[in-house]
């Protein structure tokens, strides 16, 4: 699956699957104030290495300029509620 840390393959892999009720759509502001929050507590740099994707991409998300998918909004709120 290219030049993907395995860890990010897991994200991609549970992203297929239909979302649980429990885990259920993640709006975009609720996404952003949670985004925002990883970033002050662990910095751009890891959350950007922690979800396998670019420092640019998180800027992005915290400044609402774009936002993940919204099938990948419940793993990564898992990931952020795990490190935060």
């Amino acid at each position: 699956m290219g030049d993907y840390p395995p860890e990010s393959i897991f994200v991609l892999k549970r992203a297929e699957r239909p979302m649980s009720e429990e885990e259920g759509e993640v709006s975009d502001k609720r996404f952003r104030r949670a985004i925002a929050k990883a970033v002050e507590a662990l910095g751009v740099s890891a959350v950007a290495d922690g979800l396998s994707v670019s420092k640019p991409t998180v800027e992005r998300w915290v400044a609402g300029r774009n936002s993940p998918h919204p099938v990948m909004r419940p793993v990564i709120m898992k990931w952020i509620a795990s490190k935060v």
